[in-house]
This record gives structure tokens, sequence and C-alpha cells, in this order.
């Protein structure tokens, strides 16, 4: 994590820097102009909104929707937080990228229609690499070194439908306190589930660049399906202020201390087996949601033959048991096509 210091707008005996009213002069709202060519624009840009919200000189947190550009719970979530955080008094500085994956937020489109790239695999990027890789290291190099803090916000897009839940990265080269401060950032959203990924999850994500930048980070999944749950968007963005007042960044207005439900489920999300595939060309009828605790060998739908419409249809099954988390929504598929993902209780390694 990124040290403060008296200079940074600590006092010299240690207290907190008062909190201040949010003035035209703590909000700063610009466009990060990536550059690009191809063959259509020899010289092209491609612009980046953020905000950044309260004083500077203390901790710093980031938060950021549209990763991915057909995930659009969190877009909405990071504009309705800007408009929360400027009717509160803070003590630190909020940046938000709403729409980090600007060109594929207006394809409403996973991957980057420029150059195809999905974001959240090109972490930590290279400023000459691409566009989408230009974004991560902007991030990367321009962003994270000045950030104490960071809130990644997800959901499953056009073709998923994910558990609502708390996202978080736990390695080896975590310690003890680490760990504990990263599930404890994962409940304070107040979802009812956390899940946990370990040190076989991709690397090139923006929790694993947060990890190698010493930035304490969280994720969430937020359901998906190119829709927008209202309630859901309204608990996570009381979650993410609960989050910031207990990061130090919000005067104690009783946010931090608001009550979470009970103890989330911790779920392990580790591939493999949890994954269901489809070995063949089929339209999937699902007989069982996201949330739902399976068992091995429970049926999960049904795969139903594409060119004989007299044949049975295939039980797609769980291979182990545990937790629908993912479910895939588009029900036309083919073989490589992932159809569900079962997660088990986490348990500390």
């Amino acid at each position: 994590m990124r040290q403060t210091t008296a200079a940074d707008g600590l006092s010299e005996t240690g207290d907190e820097p008062a909190a201040q009213e949010v003035s035209d002069t703590d909000l700063v709202e610009e466009n990060w102009q990536i550059q690009f060519s191809n063959d259509t624009y020899a010289y092209g840009c491609i612009p980046v909104p953020v905000v950044a919200v309260g004083p500077t000189g203390g901790l710093h947190a980031l938060v950021v929707g549209g990763n991915h550009g057909d995930e659009f719970e969190g877009q909405i979530i990071a504009r309705r937080l800007l408009f929360e955080l400027r009717s509160r008094r803070l003590r630190g500085r909020v940046t938000l990228l709403p729409s980090l994956n600007f060109p594929a937020v207006l394809a409403q489109s996973r991957t980057s229609p420029v150059d195809g790239q999905n974001l959240n695999r090109s972490f930590p990027g290279a400023a000459g690499a691409g566009p989408t890789s230009a974004i991560a290291w902007t991030v990367s190099e321009k962003l994270l070194p000045q950030c104490d803090f960071a809130i990644d916000l997800h959901s499953g897009g056009l073709a998923s439908r994910w558990l609502p839940s708390g996202f978080v990265r736990l390695t080896s080269a975590d310690s003890v306190q680490q760990r504990e401060d990263k599930l404890t950032a994962a409940r304070l959203l107040g979802l009812s589930d956390v899940l946990v990924v370990g040190e076989g999850s991709d690397d090139r994500s923006l929790s694993a660049q947060c990890d190698r930048a010493g930035v304490l980070s969280v994720a969430a999944e937020l359901g998906g399906g190119a829709t927008v749950e209202s309630a859901l968007v309204e608990q996570v963005l009381w979650g993410v202020l609960r989050l910031l007042g207990h990061w130090g960044l919000l005067e104690d207005d009783g946010t931090a201390h608001e009550d979470v439900q009970a103890p989330p489920r911790l779920l392990a999300l580790r591939g493999g087996d949890q994954v269901v595939m489809s070995h063949w060309h089929g339209m999937l009828e699902p007989i069982c949601e996201v949330g739902e605790e399976v068992d091995a060998g429970q049926a999960l739908g049904r795969l139903y033959s594409l060119e004989r419409p007299a044949a049975e249809p295939t039980v797609v099954r769980s291979t182990s048991p545990g937790v629908v988390a993912i479910r895939r929504l588009p029900p036309v598929v083919a073989p490589g096509d992932y159809l569900f993902t079962v997660a088990p209780a986490w348990r500390p390694e």
C-alpha cells in the first residue's frame, strides 16, 4: 500500500486530516487521451472519462466500472457514487473510472472493438502495444501508484449470469493481515456471497495488478444478462460507501458501521472440474439457477440436439458439489462453451 506521510495530509502526530466539504476545486473531470492508429484513423485517440473528487494529499481510492463494456451495473454504481460523494465530507480522494474500456462500452461488448482485446486480461499493459494495452498501462503506471485502495465492479455481461458476490484474490504472497483486509472489504460490500480466487487465477487482471502495486483491492460480480437490477445497484452503492468509510475516506457519519447481514458464504472459484462444458452443438435448457446448492452428479440442465429434434436430450450434470456461481445465458451452445460453474466452500489453505 502507498504510504502516507505528514506531507500527504496527515498531521505530524499521525492524526487523520479533517474532513472537507467537496468544492468545485476538489472535483476534477477529464478524459485520458489514448492514442492509436489503424486503417480507418491514421491518428486516432480514445477518450477515457475520469473523475476525481475530494482533497488531495491523503488516502486515495480508485473505483472502476466498465472494465468490460457489456457490464452495466458497475458503470451505473460509479456514476451514482460520484453524486453521493459530492454531498458528503471526504477525508481523502476518490478517483472514478466509470467506463474504463470506453470503446467496449460504446459497443456494449466484452472486448474492445478497436483491437479485439480483453482489458481485464491486459494488465500491466504497455504504452505501445495497442489501445487496450495502453489503457491498462495508464492505470498501472499513472494511477495505481497514487492509490491505497481499489474497487473493481463487474457482472456477467451479455453472456453470463454471476452469483451477486464480492470477489477477492488471495495468494501465498499475501500476509495474514492482507488476507483479512481483503476478506473484510468483500464482506463490507454487503452481498450474501464472496468468491475467492487464488494462485491459479489469471495474473493479467486488474486485481492482480493491484496486488503487484501494493494496493488493497476488492472486486464484485453483480448479476449480468445485459440488465440492471435497481435493488442490487442500491445495495452495492451503499456497500461501496460503507467500505470507503471503513477505509477512512469518509467522515464517520455511521456509514462505515452500518450493519451488514450475516457473514457471507465464502466460495472457491478455481476452474477445472468446477466448470461444466459442452462437448457438442445443442440448445440448453437450464433447470437450476445461480445461488442453488447442488451435489456431484446433480442435473443442471438439458441439452437438446439442434439437428435431431426427436433425440432424447442429454442431461448436463455437476461434476462436483457446491453452489452454482455462474450460468451461461445464450441457450445455443457449441463444443467448448461453458454452461455452468459450480463453486465449493472456500477454506483457508
